[in-house]
């Protein structure tokens, strides 16, 4: 293949960056990526692996905290994608990320008029797709956290726009060949308020523990973004399934405990994404799957009985560090009461085990039985009761006298009936986790204090935002700020979002 000419693409390695290595190799030009160390085989082993990298790839050292040391690479091409970012490590990094792009894109504009250089800039949005090296983003951990069933992340990003890795790529390359591309490019595919994302993704991955709703914590937000400037180009964006669709291929094959749709499981290309591939036949149809745990007298052995490979029980050993020092004891009737009684399906019953081991350590009779039953008389359908499992196993774990009864008892001070309290617990049933004497009764005097009615108001609030209950009296600002002039402005907000 002739090549198009040089070009330089800095932070080569990162998730960006590394597709666009990968579109400008596909498509004939050379490329000298700037990675911060080139012999760091865990960080650029995957631009290697690309096709057209022995021929045309050269990764130098340079870093963005060294001035000058981009300066042989940028003159040694036609062309420069200057993706490289610094990297932030406080804990309030998304906004101090945001503040570096913010100002390192102004510096530039200032920099290229001063220099007479011809800048474009693209602005992508909320960047959803496959990693190409093992190590995961941050955008591609936020979606794995969301269909592990995480929210917070989600809850906090509210309305935004969604664009597939690769568009991105495809977005740098054709503004940088077409002579009188100018100014800024919006990169976007779609828009979505965060509860029409997990209703979609809910919908499109059924064994993915993804909540159906998140709590609207921003209001009615209405902005999209015009991306009729890129498009004259002739950029078609792909859609929000496509980019899904390969974020979850991705993380499937790089995560065996995340659990396998039905819709996935015949549609996923194998060699696309994923050096390591499941064996999905001996997942499903080995017969150490079937019921029983053979002689295992350790929980571990009875494990590997089960299928589990070694990888996943060393993860589960992270979670639960005495692992290797239980007993398989009640493991087998614990497997086959959630299978047959409970009716958690088999592979999502692997997850669960995966998540929290110790669910295996349960006594049926004693522990499992109880609560399963008292979820069932809260008028909780079976099928509502597996999914609360697998969302939050560790609901199992705590006694129906101590826990349930005494919140059943406070939300009935609320009007909420045992119905709702079920739906409830089906919805975010992390609730039987938290303290009423605590978490519940400040949040619970907290609305009274922006003249709720106790009686009435405050339970309907919580059966329509049950994620209301996780979020902190004391330290979050959307329920109390530190200061009584934030409070008033607060309280509206708070008023305007519920009524």
């Amino acid at each position: 293949m002739a090549s198009k000419g040089k070009v330089c693409v800095t932070g080569a390695s990162g998730f960006v960056a590394s597709w666009l290595v990968k579109r400008l190799l596909e498509s004939g030009y050379n490329v000298l990526g700037t990675v911060r160390d080139p012999g760091n085989q865990k960080k650029v082993a995957h631009l290697w692996n690309l096709a057209g990298a022995k021929e045309r790839l050269e990764l130098v050292r340079a870093d963005l905290l060294e001035e000058g040391s981009f300066d042989d690479a940028v003159m040694a091409c036609e062309g420069v994608f200057h993706t490289a970012s610094p990297i932030i490590t406080k804990s309030d990094s998304k906004v101090w990320y945001g503040v570096a792009k913010i100002l390192a894109e102004k510096s530039a504009w200032e920099f290229a008029k001063e220099n007479n250089i011809d800048l474009v800039a693209v602005l992508p949005t909320f960047v959803i797709g496959p990693n190409l090296s093992s190590e995961l983003g941050p955008t591609v951990s936020d979606v794995l956290g969301l269909y592990k069933g995480e929210t917070e992340k989600f809850t906090m990003f509210g309305r935004m726009g969604y664009v597939h890795i690769d568009d991105i790529a495809s977005c740098h390359i054709l503004v940088y060949e077409t002579a009188n591309a100018k100014g800024r490019y919006i990169c976007n595919s779609a828009v979505l308020n965060s509860n029409e994302l997990v209703a979609f993704l809910a919908k499109r991955f059924p064994s993915f523990p993804i909540p159906k709703s998140l709590l609207n914590i921003y209001g009615e937000q209405t902005y999209g973004y015009n991306t009729s400037k890129i498009r004259k180009l002739g950029l078609e964006f792909k859609g929000v399934e496509e980019m899904f669709d390969d974020a979850s291929d991705f993380l499937i094959f790089s995560y065996p405990r995340l659990p396998l749709s039905r819709f996935h499981y015949t549609t996923l290309h194998i060699s696309v994404y994923s050096a390591a591939p499941l064996d999905l036949d001996r997942q499903e149809n080995s017969p150490t799957m079937a019921s029983g745990g053979g002689d295992a007298k350790s929980l571990t052995q009875w494990l590997r009985v089960k299928g589990f490979d070694e990888e996943t029980i060393g993860r589960m050993s992270k979670r639960c560090k005495n692992l290797p020092n239980l007993d398989a004891g009640e493991a087998s009737g614990v497997w086959d009461y959630l299978l047959n009684d409970v009716k958690i399906e088999q592979r999502k019953l692997r997850y669960v085990v995966t998540k929290c081991p110790k669910v295996l350590t349960l006594s049926v009779d004693g522990k499992l039985v109880p609560t399963v039953q008292c979820l069932t008389t809260l008028q909780a359908k079976p099928g509502e009761v597996a999914q609360a499992i697998i969302k939050f196993p560790p609901i199992l774990f705590h006694s129906v006298e101590q826990k349930l009864c005494p919140l059943l008892a406070f939300f009935q001070t609320l009007d909420i009936s045992e119905k709702q309290l079920a739906k409830l617990l089906m919805v975010n049933p992390r609730l039987i986790s938290y303290s009423i004497e605590g978490k519940f009764s400040q949040t619970v005097d907290f609305f009274v204090s922006l003249g709720i009615e106790k009686e009435g108001m405050i339970g309907k609030i919580l059966t329509k935002e049950p994620y209301i209950l996780g979020y902190s009296v004391d330290n979050g600002c959307v329920l109390l700020p530190s200061s009584s002039s934030r409070l008033s402005g607060c309280r509206g907000q708070i008023s305007r979002g519920l009524s």
